[in-house]
């Protein structure tokens, strides 16, 4: 698979003719892009075939592509970089590509630090190793192969499962409900309860400010009547998009769950990620209409992107690998108050640390740049700050600084801020703390989605370091 992120520009017009010419025929994409397909003396040969069999049969590693972007490149010094899961297949995917890769190829490098996502992306230490061609796996392309210092491949790993099993766990979780809410679990129930009053008591507000003038667009959209049977999104990481497609396939043919008919069944993108791809940073917004999230993941990390950004909507949770079906919640109101909290405390702030997250890609220059002038506007002291991960006991460090904000990883500061002992805010939060944008009640997980904010990385049109 591919994302959008990695999208040739589209041509330039062409201009005007004098005379009427003849139309070309349209020559369909795919015929287009017949070089880009493997040759058959790479996916024919026995041997490399008999490499490949060593691997996992459900796990696509793509080596035959990559044996021949190799070869293709003329690589001489290749780094394969990949999160920790699939670190136990590297040497055997090393051993591969210097064997096949071409005779060219001088020497195979493993990337052993850590890397949580495709923002980790090493392709500056790549360079600085002498490595030419590197291969990133587990992860789609978050930052674009034209941006990148080293030629880089992106390889998945789409990891395939039963997903029949995922449809029929599905089906049984509602064989006997009349609707989504009749499916919940108490607890789920309760704490949803809780969030729609929250919510109706924001909206009263909202009204009163307005002069009564009724619900806003969204809450009218929540309200509307939206017809019989449930929306569903399938959604999940992007190990298991082709599963996402097929679940959703599957669950359109069969027209409902249990007893419960469906009205839509969709699959969300958040532009340039895939369709259903979620990250930990970065989800679809769903909308008010939707009922139901089915999510495919083995953790609830990337979900909780969905959850947060989505708090109208209750999230079923499979497991390829355990094979469960879980309900999943998330404490909104806990997570914005202490968000909330930590904003207010930053405001008084007239000496700031600046990190830019150095692992991989986190940290973006154009961002940096972007928060140096809104604090040099406030006539704010403020220092740069390079880490590869940001630590309580590190930042404890720079004891003569009120507050941070690191532009690095969004959900840090999401999901361990209260462990620090001075705030340490987002890109997002810093927004808000310095009257660039208004507090949302619907907290955003943007920041790898296009237009979107200037806290989000595609909002400006390069990562380099401004000069202003």
């Amino acid at each position: 698979g591919g994302c959008a992120a990695c999208a040739p520009p589209p041509a330039a017009a062409a201009p005007p003719q004098a005379q009427p010419q003849p139309q070309k025929r349209k020559v369909p994409r795919r015929f287009r892009r017949r070089r880009n397909q493997v040759p058959e003396e790479v996916t024919g040969n026995a041997a490399l075939q008999a490499a490949v069999a060593a691997l996992p049969s459900n796990y696509n590693f793509e080596v035959y592509k990559t044996v021949w972007k190799a070869r293709e490149a003329k690589a001489r010094h290749v780094g394969l970089q990949m999160p920790e899961g699939l670190l136990m297949y590297a040497c055997l995917l090393a051993d591969i590509v210097r064997r096949f890769g071409g005779p060219q190829v001088e020497d195979v490098s493993i990337f052993g630090d850590v890397t949580y996502g495709a923002c980790c992306v090493e392709d500056l230490s790549a360079e600085a190793l002498g490595v030419d061609f590197l291969v990133h796996y587990g992860h789609s392309c978050l930052v674009p192969m034209q941006d990148t210092v080293v030629r880089v491949l992106y390889v998945f790993v789409e990891i395939a499962f039963d997903v029949s099993h995922a449809v029929a766990s599905l089906e049984a979780t509602f064989a006997d409900a009349a609707g989504v809410d009749d499916a919940l679990p108490e607890w789920l129930a309760h704490q949803r309860r809780g969030g729609a009053a929250r919510r109706l008591e924001l909206e009263e507000e909202e009204d009163e400010e307005d002069g009564g003038e009724g619900a806003g667009e969204e809450g009218a959209a929540a309200t509307a009547a939206t017809g019989p049977g449930i929306k569903v999104a399938v959604m999940g990481t992007v190990q298991f998009a082709s599963a996402i497609a097929e679940t959703a396939t599957r669950l359109r043919e069969a027209g409902r769950l249990g007893r419960v008919p469906l009205r839509e069944v969709v699959v969300p993108q958040a532009l340039p990620l895939s369709p259903g791809e979620t990250l930990g940073c970065t989800s679809a917004s769903l909308d008010a209409g939707t009922e139901l999230v089915v999510f495919l993941a083995d953790g609830r990390f990337h979900l909780e992107a969905t959850m947060i950004s989505n708090p109208h909507v209750p999230a079923l949770r499979y497991d390829p690998y355990g094979k469960d079906l879980t309900w999943e919640g998330y404490d909104h109101a806990a997570m914005k108050a202490q968000r909330r909290e930590a904003i207010d405390r930053a405001e008084g702030a007239t000496r700031w640390g600046v990190i830019l997250g150095t692992l991989g890609r986190q940290g973006n220059p154009a961002i940096l740049s972007h928060v140096r002038r809104r604090l040099r506007e406030r006539g704010a002291a403020h220092v740069v700050i390079l880490l590869s991960e940001i630590f309580p006991a590190k930042l404890k460090l720079f004891s003569d600084l009120d507050a941070f904000v690191q532009i690095a990883c969004p959900r840090l500061s999401v999901d361990w801020g209260t462990y620090f002992d001075r705030p340490v805010l987002n890109p997002f939060e810093f927004e808000v703390c310095t009257g660039g944008v208004a507090w949302r009640d619907v907290y955003p997980m943007d920041f790898y989605k296009k237009g979107s904010g200037k806290w989000t990385n595609y909002a400006h049109p390069t990562r380099q370091l401004g000069l202003e």
